[in-house]
């Protein structure tokens, strides 16, 4: 478990170097979400096709590398990555339309449904420790952007940072109830994903130009094969081993992670709120999944030392 902890942390990390990247390239957004999950979906695939070709040489059966004969599993796969799709197509329009600070804040309320419908669609024992925990993580998030939330309202890229939102909590529903692990669901999911995102590109803004410069394109390959593919593999194929309620708290290390790593990286200023939060997200992430020894009673205490 420890390894599929560490595995999808990386996810979380890689995830949170997307704003980064996709900065050096001069596209629109709806061309960058297009060409990413393209390259992503790309390189999934022939990842798949070598290590299923490698499981059929050596006469072994791999579950990992099985696509499921069942077809509302796959459905339900596929289901998920549209949504993924559909839900990076709204952020990105929020982000353009009121800024990422108050789009991260709207598009981190998903993590708060999910764990709130947790007990009733996955039977998970919501406990008073995660919910004082997720308190915290979500105080820790208003602190980190409070000041872009002090902006004005605008109606399309709130409504946009919300059907992200909702689209994110379905997605992670679908996926969660599809049962399907390994590198087959990373495939179908990402794959759906590009099919959602193409189809968007092309009804909404009539198709996608190519990178203009062999600098946008060798940022969106990196994008694409590392970011996108590398890190859906990393958080989809660990999924299923992790509870959703894990899953909902451990996610906001991405836009903590995006903060850090943007200072680091472009000397973007850190306010002393930003830095609070920050610890205030990191503690609370921590203590939600730490296991507290159990106590004993002095008896049971003094036996034991016998």
């Amino acid at each position: 478990m420890r390894n599929t902890y560490l595995k999808f942390i990386a996810a979380l990390f890689l995830f949170g170097s997307n704003g980064i990247i996709a900065g050096m390239i001069s596209m629109n957004s709806y061309e960058i979400v297009f060409f990413r999950t393209m390259i992503g979906a790309l390189a999934l695939t022939a990842l798949f096709i070598a290590v299923r070709k490698k499981s059929l040489r050596s006469g072994k059966a791999d579950s990992s590398v099985m696509i499921p004969s069942e077809k509302k599993k796959l459905a339900l796969v596929i289901g998920s990555g549209v949504c993924m799709g559909v839900s990076w197509m709204f952020l990105y329009e929020a982000f353009a339309s009121i800024g990422v600070g108050i789009s991260t804040v709207i598009y981190y309320t998903a993590p708060i449904a999910l764990i709130m419908l947790s007990p009733f669609i996955f039977g998970e024992k919501l406990t008073g420790k995660k919910i004082a925990c997720f308190s915290a993580v979500v105080l820790g998030m208003l602190l980190i952007n409070i000041e872009s939330v002090a902006g004005s309202f605008n109606f399309h890229g709130t409504f946009c940072a919300a059907m992200s939102a909702v689209s994110f909590v379905v997605m992670l529903v679908l996926n969660k109830k599809s049962a399907v692990s390994g590198i087959v669901n990373s495939v179908f999911q990402l794959g759906s994903a590009f099919a959602s995102a193409a189809v968007c590109c092309f009804a909404l803004y009539g198709g996608v130009s190519l990178p203009a410069t062999l600098s946008d394109a060798a940022w969106l390959i990196v994008l694409g094969v590392v970011n996108t593919g590398i890190g859906c593999f990393l958080y989809f194929s660990n999924f299923m081993q992790i509870p959703v309620q894990t899953v909902s708290i451990l996610g906001y290390i991405e836009p903590v992670s995006a903060i850090v790593l943007a200072s680091v990286i472009l000397s973007e200023d850190m306010t002393a709120l930003q830095t609070a939060g920050i610890a205030v997200v990191m503690i609370a992430s921590i203590l939600a999944e730490v296991r507290l020894p159990a106590t004993q009673s002095p008896a049971l205490a003094h036996r034991s030392r016998i």
